[in-house]
């Protein structure tokens, strides 16, 4: 007797073995075929800065994890939630994160058109690596020598570069080269040389706002930059961001404000508590404290209070953009710490130029 399916039962009956085939282990340890969920930490789709969650609902990935092949290596694929591709290759760890790459592997953007493909050996990036724009065409070519005891790329040449429009700027490792970031914002230009930087670059980078920059490369080594603010003053820089910072350690700041600071009392005739509140200050662009604040209280007393141990304490070093000087605000606890290790968290959020 012939046996008859309805598309309800059909769609059942393979939603069933794609479940029998799909097997997990809470440690991550891959047995056979398995699956896992991730979630990219900034929301930003290319991003390799991700987190391993629970279930689809959060994920913005899914990698599925096949049986290793002959050679030993697993065959691993994942895929964006709208079902297209966002990374084929073959790993040589049994764990879903992190991945051990060998080999060529390829990433994909949400779209499904390839965003770069990359040769490992031993989880290093090794010869030749092709990056494209989001529309598919090329952006550039670029090749790490390296060996296999090395644990970074003795060399990173840089061969082939085009522009947004799809112009050839760089053949072979000579020409012009615009360095992008993972969004394809246009971050700096300059001249290579025979695959490497040379001479100088300067700055593209829209959130620079009034600053400008320029690099300077000696034959692949970065030798200075030069930041110039809205009124064209000159900084010299090695880092483009330095953030604020006051000594050696953040800690060694609130240890110095207490040592001035005389807490107010409360309504009740006792010291206020300190221990659920924040501060909230501006480093100015010479490193000086202003405008006070405390989070969650509206206490005059303890607003003049901190604003008189502020006025006492020592200056930051400011936070600096390609050099410049940026005024910035930080908030951090209030509560005291005492003795033994210590770790003071604290948040910096830049004003402006």
């Amino acid at each position: 007797m012939a046996l008859v399916l309805n598309d309800r039962r059909m769609k059942f009956l393979l939603f069933l073995t794609l479940t029998v085939a799909v097997r997990y282990q809470a440690t991550c340890q891959k047995v056979d075929t398995a699956k896992y969920y991730f979630q990219f930490n900034n929301r930003i789709g290319l991003s390799s800065d991700f987190h391993q969650v629970d279930s689809m609902d959060e994920a913005d990935f899914f990698r599925i994890i096949f049986p290793s092949d002959s050679a030993g290596y697993d065959n691993v694929k994942d895929f964006y939630k709208n079902g297209n591709p966002r990374f084929a290759g073959k790993a040589g760890a049994a764990t879903a994160f992190p991945l051990s790459l060998a080999g060529n592997c390829i990433y994909y953007y949400p779209s499904g058109k390839k965003q770069r493909i990359t040769h490992y050996l031993n989880n290093k990036k090794e010869g030749e690596e092709f990056i494209f724009y989001p529309d598919g065409h090329l952006y550039c070519r670029i090749k790490y020598v390296l060996k296999k005891e090395d644990i970074v790329p003795s060399a990173v040449l840089f061969l082939d570069c085009y522009d947004g429009k799809g112009n050839m700027i760089c053949k072979d490792g000579n020409g012009v080269w615009i360095t992008e970031d993972e969004i394809f914002n246009p971050l700096v230009k300059g001249p290579v040389k025979d695959g490497s930087f040379d001479g100088v670059w300067h700055g593209l980078e829209k959130r620079a706002d009034s600053i400008t920059y320029v690099y300077k490369y000696n034959k692949g080594k970065f030798d200075s930059g030069i930041g110039y603010d809205k009124n064209g003053k000159a900084y010299l820089f090695t880092d483009d961001i330095e953030k604020a910072s006051f000594k050696d350690n953040p800690i060694l700041f609130l240890d110095e404000l207490y040592n001035h600071l005389k807490i107010p009392k409360d309504e009740n005739g006792k010291k206020m508590s300190l221990d659920a509140l924040q501060l909230s200050f501006i480093v100015e662009t010479d490193g000086s404290l202003s405008s006070p604040k405390v989070l969650n209280n509206e206490s005059d007393a303890l607003k003049s209070a901190l604003a008189t141990a502020l006025s006492k304490c020592g200056r930051w070093m400011p936070w600096k953009q390609y050099g410049v000087p940026v005024r910035t605000q930080i908030i951090m606890p209030l509560k005291k710490l005492e003795g033994g290790y210590r770790f003071l968290s604290y948040e910096e959020k830049p004003l402006g130029f």
